[in-house]
């Protein structure tokens, strides 16, 4: 992922036409809280937050952070899950998973 500019018309104007990158710095110390995180990509809510637009939004939500994953992939990841746990249980069983050759 290459780093971008934040642009001119952002509504903080701190925070125009600075460079964002788009995963975690690689030279952050061990003592650091997001060292765990070096040159992973970021997630939607740090690039918000670094962008001064994670407060307006909360703000404009009545206080509430807004959502971080839409119902689609929050139900994609869900099904997921259930399937995962199954296929275990099935493991488990010393059956053969659902869909497994």
């Amino acid at each position: 992922m290459r780093p971008t500019i934040i642009p001119i018309d952002n509504i903080n104007p701190d925070f125009c036409d600075l460079p964002q990158l788009m995963v975690f710095d690689t030279n952050f110390g061990q003592d650091n809280s997001k060292y765990k995180y070096h040159s992973e990509p970021k997630i939607m809510h740090q690039i918000l937050e670094e962008w001064g637009f994670l407060d307006y939004l909360t703000n404009q939500n009545g206080g509430k952070l807004p959502l971080s994953e839409c119902r689609f992939c929050k139900s994609s990841h869900e099904t997921q899950e259930r399937l995962l746990h199954k296929a275990q249980a099935a493991i488990a069983r010393g059956d053969k998973p659902d869909g497994a050759v």
